[in-house]
């Protein structure tokens, strides 16, 4: 398979690494006009699969966007166009594509790298042109075999054999997932997205991708490349799909499907407190058991040092007590089951099952002894005679035509005679005979592999049921342990909070005690300095005026705090100073505009003071004042202690209710798949008996049947020709 369309495409692949690629809505829009949108006449002439709402359908990647395009010849394929780009992208298909074709396996799907392949807004950009394989994809595989150990059990030796095929050839994927593993319809794996794929003439550059998260060593390194990079996420993919085989319910335990199979990113980088970790080692499946141990070492270790998933290696999943799955029994089983050719011709399950029709008989003719010629003769000799007795007039005619109907019927009666006794007759009546018989073995053969399939029917049937049962319990059980857990946080939320409020108010109260005992540091301060001001320092006040104000005790800046004014602007106006314990002493002789300034005077005093005053208590003061609040704080923490303890108690209580019960249920669970695998396979075993009886029986009618053909021929009217030499 050519590698580009234009002989100079690592060069065009060097020039688009200075462009921006468009987005898949770009692509989305030229590709509504295929003819014009594609360089290839193949591609040129299909037609994309669309959306419900008409548009192109496209896959989102890393690297590209996935349209399928459908040939009118039934022919389809799927086309990668780029929305990142590397400036050796082109070199390293090339170098995938030149590898690929020395390769035999079937995980492969055939790819053409196109340098000028689209034509988006006015230029061109590459392509990858692949072969539509029409595999399943993994996830949805898994989700509809998840209840069959022994599919999910041939699924993970598949896997284990492909990724050593992989690593013998050479090559490593990069992005070993869900999303890039494909199940064909006969059980083979195939890969999709090469665009990271390392093989050994790309050794030397670094890697272009880190690929997915949830399968990936924490320490794979950007750039890192070669052909250890798969080795880490083989055995996640591995170590989940024999978890499956052996436990389903760890499909729903860890939430698997959720852009992942059964692990994610977490698990990797904090595996101490990895619940699907957790959940293999506390299984009881030694497999298990030893599956988890093997991740949680490949984590503390390099990715470069996790050594490589082999078949012959990897712990073998277990379906039953003690005993690891035959898995080449059990492909055998599963082709005889889908009606599929069984795998290998020695299997004794399966042999001769598939038996080459019998060969066609040539006609069977009658031999015509002389007996029947002589009967024959004789008639025919009988009925001349009368004709000419008739014709001579020696008989009457009334007399003759009776004894001609006689002889007529007499040799007619014989002739049918003489036939059913011919031994081709009988032969042939024998034949039918073995006809009925094999008929009847036919239809009975058929009803035992109806009853056997209604039996395994069933068999599946009361599993489901089990399982279902046991998994809407353990989702009843999960749903009120955490609605129980849910209401003891909403109890310690309002009681949290109740504390928090008191707390607050403590805190509020406290701040204002501060701020109190400052205002009145700063007060007595002021209050110091304003007495040594006495009034007579302002210009303002006449000395009888002074003497009044001295007779009320008001001789300093410090003995007032305001003034009153009453009857502003009338002619009993008065003004009033406003002492420091709300008297007032009056001002007679004082103007309400002088009293005011007289205030004025006094505040300029205060302001003047403010930059001297202090700005904090003393250690002592402000000690004292904590001091009446450290305790109301901490009994309210240590109330909310006993909160939190107890809210965690009731949680604990909550959590170790349901443990036995889950216990039980998944035991119970794993009792009922284990019984059912067992009468499957012993079901498996009876249906592939009763297949090749079938199959034996309908060679048998069909040989019984090319038999009854070559008699076809031997009718009466036959005999009759054969008897008197007419063809």
């Amino acid at each position: 398979m050519t590698t580009a369309t234009e002989p100079d495409a690592a060069a065009a692949a060097a020039t688009t690494s200075a462009r921006t690629f468009p987005r898949g809505a770009s692509y989305m829009e030229a590709l509504q006009d295929p003819a014009s949108a594609f360089a290839d006449p193949d591609l040129a002439a299909a037609a994309p699969a669309l959306t419900p709402l008409g548009l192109p359908r496209p896959v989102s990647g890393n690297f590209a966007a996935v349209f399928r395009m459908d040939a009118a010849d039934g022919r389809a394929w799927a086309v990668r166009c780029f929305t990142r780009w590397f400036d050796d992208m082109g070199r390293r298909y090339e170098a995938v594509d030149a590898h690929l074709q020395k390769q035999r396996g079937t995980w492969r799907v055939g790819f053409e790298f196109q340098s000028q392949g689209v034509h988006v807004d006015g230029e061109w950009y590459p392509i990858v042109k692949m072969d539509w394989t029409s595999g399943q994809p993994l996830l949805g595989y898994i989700e509809q075999h998840l209840w069959d150990g022994a599919a999910l059990a041939y699924l993970a030796h598949r896997f284990a054999t492909l990724v050593d095929e992989l690593r013998r050839a050479g090559v490593a994927h990069g992005d070993l997932q869900h999303g890039n593993i494909l199940v064909a319809p006969g059980g083979d794996l195939r890969l999709v997205d090469y665009d990271g794929m390392f093989v050994p003439a790309l050794a030397g550059l670094t890697g272009n991708e880190l690929g997915h998260r949830n399968y990936q060593h924490p320490s794979r390194a950007p750039g890192e490349f070669g052909l250890h990079i798969d080795n880490f996420s083989s055995w996640v993919v591995y170590a989940s799909l024999v978890g499956l085989s052996v436990d389903p319910l760890l499909w729903g335990r860890v939430d698997g499907g959720d852009e992942c199979l059964l692990f994610r990113s977490q698990d990797f980088t904090d595996p101490v407190h990895s619940d699907a970790l957790a959940a293999f080692e506390s299984s009881g499946h030694p497999v298990l058991a030893d599956l988890a141990g093997r991740l949680r070492s490949y984590l503390a270790m390099p990715l470069a040092s996790v050594p490589p998933l082999a078949p012959d290696r990897a712990p073998m999943p277990v379906l039953q007590e003690g005993r690891p799955v035959d898995l080449a029994r059990q492909q055998s089983l599963m082709a005889v089951l889908r009606d599929e050719a069984p795998a290998a011709a020695s299997s004794p399950l399966v042999e001769d099952i598939r038996r080459p029709r019998a060969a066609a008989r040539p006609p069977v003719h009658f031999s015509h002894p002389t007996t029947p010629r002589l009967a024959a003769g004789a008639v025919a000799g009988a009925v001349l005679l009368v004709l000419v007795a008739m014709a001579s007039a020696v008989v009457p005619v009334v007399l003759g035509l009776p004894a001609l109907l006689a002889v007529t019927a007499v040799g007619s009666l014989a002739a049918k005679t003489l036939w059913r006794q011919s031994p081709e007759v009988a032969e042939f009546q024998t034949k039918q005979a073995g006809h009925a018989d094999a008929t009847r073995r036919r239809d009975e053969a058929k009803s035992a592999v109806a009853a056997v399939l209604r039996q395994r029917a069933e068999v599946d049937k009361t599993e489901h049921e089990a399982l279902s049962r046991a998994g809407r319990a353990s989702e009843q059980q999960q749903s009120e342990r955490d609605a129980a857990i849910r209401q003891v946080d909403d109890q310690l939320r309002v009681t949290l909070t109740a504390l928090a409020a008191q707390e607050q108010e403590l805190y509020r109260a406290e701040h204002t005690a501060l701020a109190a005992a400052l205002r009145d540091a700063q007060r007595v301060v002021i209050d110091e300095d304003l007495r040594r001001k006495p009034l007579s320092m302002y210009s303002g006040l006449d000395d009888r005026l002074l003497f009044a104000l001295a007779l009320d005790d008001v001789r300093t800046a410090a003995d007032f705090v305001d003034v009153f004014v009453e009857n502003e602007g009338k002619a009993s106006e008065l003004a009033y100073l406003v002492r420091a314990d709300d008297k007032r002493v009056k001002a007679t002789g004082l103007s309400a505009a002088g009293a005011r300034q007289l205030l004025s005077w006094r505040r300029g005093l205060e302001a003047r003071l403010s930059a001297s005053l202090p700005t904090s208590l003393p250690d002592d003061v402000a000690g004292q004042i904590r001091a009446r609040f450290s305790a109301p704080r901490a009994e309210l923490a240590r109330a909310e202690g006993r909160a939190r303890a107890d809210a965690e108690r009731q949680a604990d209580a909550v959590r170790a209710m349901p443990v036995a019960d889950s216990t039980a249920l998944t035991a119970a669970a794993r009792q009922a798949q284990r019984q059912a695998a067992e009468r499957r396979v012993k079901l498996d075993q009876d249906l592939g008996r009763a297949k090749k009886a079938l199959a034996e029986a309908e060679w048998e009618l069909d040989s019984c049947e090319r038999e009854l053909d070559a008699y076809r021929g031997l009718t009466f009217a036959a005999f009759l020709r054969g008897i008197i030499g007419l063809p």
